[in-house]
Protein backbone atom coordinates (compact mmCIF):
# COMPACT_ATOMS: atom_id res chain seq x y z
CA UNK A 1 0.00 0.00 0.00
CA UNK A 2 1.25 3.35 -0.87
CA UNK A 3 1.40 6.39 1.39
CA UNK A 4 2.23 9.84 1.72
CA UNK A 5 5.72 10.94 3.28
CA UNK A 6 6.33 14.25 4.04
CA UNK A 7 8.89 15.29 1.62
CA UNK A 8 10.76 18.93 1.49
CA UNK A 9 13.70 20.38 -0.22
CA UNK A 10 16.19 21.53 1.23
CA UNK A 11 18.24 24.92 1.20
CA UNK A 12 21.91 24.46 0.15
CA UNK A 13 23.91 24.61 3.05
CA UNK A 14 21.29 24.47 5.75
CA UNK A 15 20.79 20.87 6.24
CA UNK A 16 22.07 17.64 5.09
CA UNK A 17 20.08 15.71 2.27
CA UNK A 18 18.57 12.42 3.38
CA UNK A 19 18.89 11.86 -0.65
CA UNK A 20 21.65 13.57 -2.98
CA UNK A 21 23.58 12.63 -6.45
CA UNK A 22 27.26 11.30 -5.74
CA UNK A 23 29.92 13.27 -7.12
CA UNK A 24 29.78 10.31 -10.16
CA UNK A 25 25.99 10.90 -10.83
CA UNK A 26 24.08 7.90 -8.72
CA UNK A 27 21.59 8.40 -5.82
CA UNK A 28 22.95 7.98 -2.73
CA UNK A 29 21.10 7.80 0.55
CA UNK A 30 22.49 9.06 4.05
CA UNK A 31 25.66 9.55 5.00
CA UNK A 32 26.52 8.75 1.02
CA UNK A 33 25.67 5.23 0.93
CA UNK A 34 24.99 4.15 -2.46
CA UNK A 35 20.80 3.26 -3.73
CA UNK A 36 19.96 0.66 -5.43
CA UNK A 37 17.16 -0.86 -7.46
CA UNK A 38 16.25 -3.95 -7.99
CA UNK A 39 14.83 -5.74 -11.62
CA UNK A 40 12.76 -7.96 -9.87
CA UNK A 41 10.46 -5.38 -8.19
CA UNK A 42 7.56 -3.63 -10.53
CA UNK A 43 7.97 -0.58 -10.51
CA UNK A 44 4.62 1.55 -9.24
CA UNK A 45 2.99 -1.84 -7.40
CA UNK A 46 3.59 -0.42 -3.95
CA UNK A 47 5.41 -3.88 -3.47
CA UNK A 48 9.18 -4.89 -2.39
CA UNK A 49 9.90 -8.37 -4.35
CA UNK A 50 13.15 -8.65 -1.83
CA UNK A 51 12.04 -10.04 1.87
CA UNK A 52 13.90 -12.53 4.07
CA UNK A 53 17.33 -13.23 3.76
CA UNK A 54 17.40 -10.98 0.20
CA UNK A 55 16.70 -7.91 2.98
CA UNK A 56 20.00 -8.93 4.92
CA UNK A 57 21.66 -8.34 2.08
CA UNK A 58 20.03 -5.48 0.65
CA UNK A 59 18.67 -3.51 3.47
CA UNK A 60 15.33 -1.50 2.34
CA UNK A 61 16.02 2.48 2.28
CA UNK A 62 13.58 4.21 4.76
CA UNK A 63 13.80 8.10 5.79
CA UNK A 64 10.90 9.51 7.89
CA UNK A 65 11.99 13.02 6.09
CA UNK A 66 13.49 13.26 2.39
CA UNK A 67 15.52 15.98 1.76
CA UNK A 68 16.85 16.52 -2.07
CA UNK A 69 19.52 18.79 -3.53
CA UNK A 70 18.45 20.55 -6.48
CA UNK A 71 18.20 18.20 -9.34
CA UNK A 72 16.39 15.47 -7.77
CA UNK A 73 12.22 16.22 -7.37
CA UNK A 74 10.59 15.23 -4.07
CA UNK A 75 7.93 14.35 -5.99
CA UNK A 76 9.61 11.11 -7.58
CA UNK A 77 9.63 9.70 -4.05
CA UNK A 78 7.17 7.86 -2.08
CA UNK A 79 6.59 5.19 0.89
CA UNK A 80 5.49 1.71 0.64
CA UNK A 81 4.99 -0.75 3.77
CA UNK A 82 6.59 -3.80 3.05
CA UNK A 83 5.16 -7.22 3.81
CA UNK A 84 7.89 -7.24 6.44
CA UNK A 85 5.91 -4.72 8.57
CA UNK A 86 8.97 -1.81 7.30
CA UNK A 87 8.52 0.69 5.73
CA UNK A 88 10.32 1.48 2.35
CA UNK A 89 10.95 4.73 0.47
CA UNK A 90 10.72 4.48 -3.75
CA UNK A 91 11.97 6.57 -6.45
CA UNK A 92 9.48 7.27 -9.19
CA UNK A 93 8.22 3.77 -8.13
CA UNK A 94 11.31 1.20 -7.90
CA UNK A 95 11.56 0.25 -4.05
CA UNK A 96 15.21 1.55 -2.75
CA UNK A 97 17.41 -0.58 -1.34
CA UNK A 98 21.34 -0.03 0.23
CA UNK A 99 24.01 -2.99 -0.12
CA UNK A 100 25.45 -4.85 2.78
CA UNK A 101 28.62 -5.20 1.18
CA UNK A 102 29.39 -0.85 0.72
CA UNK A 103 31.10 0.17 3.86
CA UNK A 104 31.99 3.69 2.90
CA UNK A 105 30.52 6.19 0.89
CA UNK A 106 31.06 6.05 -2.90
CA UNK A 107 30.92 1.98 -2.52
CA UNK A 108 29.00 0.73 -4.93
CA UNK A 109 29.75 -3.43 -4.95
CA UNK A 110 26.34 -3.95 -5.70
CA UNK A 111 26.30 -2.78 -9.05
CA UNK A 112 25.02 -5.27 -11.75
CA UNK A 113 25.16 -7.77 -8.90
CA UNK A 114 23.25 -10.78 -10.40
CA UNK A 115 22.19 -8.73 -13.14
CA UNK A 116 19.66 -7.18 -11.77
CA UNK A 117 20.57 -5.25 -8.80
CA UNK A 118 22.05 -1.42 -10.29
CA UNK A 119 22.43 1.72 -8.86
CA UNK A 120 20.41 4.68 -9.49
CA UNK A 121 21.52 7.62 -12.14
CA UNK A 122 19.30 10.10 -11.79
CA UNK A 123 19.30 11.68 -15.21
CA UNK A 124 18.79 8.40 -16.88
CA UNK A 125 16.02 7.03 -14.63
CA UNK A 126 13.88 5.32 -14.94
CA UNK A 127 16.22 2.29 -16.84
CA UNK A 128 13.42 1.68 -19.67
Amino acid sequence: MLSAILITVACAGEEQYTVDISPEGYMTGGEGMTLYYSLNDAPGSGTSNCVGECSLLWPPFYADLILVPSGLSTSDFATISRTDGKMQNTYKGWPLYKYIEDKKPGDAKGDKANTIWFIIYPDKFPPF
